[in-house]
């Protein structure tokens, strides 16, 4: 049985075309001059940091809390739960931190 898809009302808001900007006339892109794209970059600098400080702190206090339970606690499913939680936020770290790294680059070239 072939499946058929009904592509007649996608996007009928902008005339079935592409959108791209909308704007006055002469009305300048964002992002097109040096302060705004400065900006961007910035703010994206800022968000990144917050992301990294707290997968880090998550991965820190995940694995000190192993540490804790393994030493204490008798349950093995108790101990390997930090475990888990610290290698999720440590696998997650490393393409924040990458992206970090680029934003942060970009913005410094950029001023």
């Amino acid at each position: 049985m072939p499946i058929s898809f009904n592509l007649t009302n996608i996007n009928q808001e902008s005339g079935n075309s592409i959108h791209i900007f909308s704007g006055k006339p002469g009305t300048k892109p964002i992002y097109t001059d040096q302060a705004t794209l400065s900006e961007k970059y910035r703010r994206g600098v800022k968000l990144l940091r917050i992301m990294l400080a707290v997968l880090a702190l998550t991965a820190i206090v995940s694995l000190i809390l192993s540490y804790i339970s393994r030493n204490y606690l008798s349950s093995s499913v108790a101990a390997n739960i930090p475990i888990a939680i610290a290698a999720v936020s440590a696998v997650l770290l490393v393409p924040v931190l990458m992206t970090y790294a680029a934003f942060y680059i970009k913005s410094k070239r950029i001023k």
